[in-house]
């Protein structure tokens, strides 16, 4: 159970204490205290955008220094009190969630309630970092994006999208297609819309049994292609090893499958928003008995009236929270999945090392 959320405003801070449903007004300098102040083995929380990340010229939402913030965390771990970093993203869901109006005196409180119904999103909150300074893994994942935005980009413009016979990517779909399908799960088959043909066709060159192509979500299937390889068949190899990059690197710099994403990237818009929120909302209609139209109206934390007031009836029920829960997880161990199949098939023709190519976005051709 989280203890206490803090936020900041101009010139002070607020802090929502659960034990007592009273949010407290503090100054900035009674923030640095808080680790002498607060009982032990707490669970504080506070929006990254707060205590994540330090000050610096331009900064607007953050306040204390990088020496302050690094007082501040090695003050909680000390007195055995936990800090976990909200991300700034979800603060508008769980305002809706809460019905409050978006305040400094509120929105710890939000955050709260957010918390205390989907405890399960504890685990996922960030700890404070380590470091400042984006370390080499990170800088090597913005021209990793970029590159990945360039190839989802040309695969999409050029037409038949997502199925150019001269994109090496297409061809490698079609040519693993089947073990593809092998190796998934029904429900996995089903995210990415993996069908089997019914009939026989010598005209058109396929037997009854083999899979249809036709079917396959190419945008959030090529989303995860192109992790592996380029339009051209080169492998994408990771600097730091020379290899095909590992699961946790794609999904969190590649894919960006964390709420902490910034600048999510088409791959994660291909995922998320054409391929987990489409048939994810056809499962919940199907399993609720409901049609799809009806899901596509409501959503975790619901919808604001022309106002900007709540509508709590466009927010999911807790019955359709833990249906929507469960197909989300699903569809990220779909693509989990899927990833590692194409990684394998790629690994086993690797025979040398294939270097990266040198591809900056001021050398990318025009589409």
């Amino acid at each position: 159970m989280v203890d206490y959320v803090i936020d900041f405003g101009k010139g002070q801070a607020t802090m929502y204490d659960s034990k007592t449903n009273i949010t407290h007004t503090l100054s900035y300098q009674d923030i640095l205290e808080l680790p002498e102040e607060l009982p032990t083995g707490s669970l504080v929380v506070c929006e990254y955008a707060h205590l994540g990340c330090p000050r610096h010229e331009k900064s607007l939402a953050q306040i204390f220094t990088e020496e302050e913030l690094q007082g501040l965390y090695a003050g909680f771990r000390d007195n055995n009190i936990t800090l976990k970093l909200f991300p700034q993203k979800s603060m508008p869901r769980a305002s809706n969630y809460a019905e409050l109006d978006k305040s400094d005196n509120d929105d710890p409180k939000a955050i709260h309630i957010w918390l205390r119904d989907h405890p399960e999103m504890i685990d996922s909150l960030m700890n404070p970092p380590k470091q400042f300074e984006p370390n080499a893994k990170r800088l090597e994942s913005y021209e990793w994006v970029e590159d990945s935005n360039f190839e989802l980009n040309r695969a999409r413009a050029v037409e038949p999208k997502y199925e150019h016979p001269e994109d090496q990517n297409y061809q490698f779909l079609v040519d693993n297609a089947q073990e593809m399908y092998d190796k998934l799960s029904e429900d996995q088959r089903s995210a990415f819309n993996f069908t089997l043909y019914k009939v026989s066709s010598k005209k058109r060159g396929f037997k009854k049994g083999d899979v249809n192509i036709s079917t396959l979500k190419g945008s959030a299937i090529f989303a995860i292609l192109v992790q592996l390889q380029d339009y051209d068949g080169n492998l994408r190899l990771r600097k730091v090893t020379g290899e095909l990059p590992g699961w946790d690197f794609v999904r969190r710099y590649g894919l960006k499958m964390s709420p902490f994403h910034l600048m999510g990237g088409v791959a994660r818009s291909n995922l998320y928003y054409h391929g987990m929120r489409n048939w994810g909302n056809a499962q919940m209609a199907k399993e609720l008995g409901v049609e799809v139209k009806y899901i596509k109206s409501k959503r975790r934390g619901g919808y604001k009236d022309k106002e900007g007031k709540p509508k709590p009836s466009t927010r999911y029920t807790s019955e359709e929270d833990a249906v929507y829960l469960k197909y989300r997880q699903i569809y990220c161990k779909a693509v989990k999945k899927l990833f590692t199949i194409c990684k394998n098939i790629h690994e086993r023709r690797i025979q040398t090392v294939i270097p990266v190519p040198n591809r900056s976005s001021a050398t990318h051709p025009t589409l």
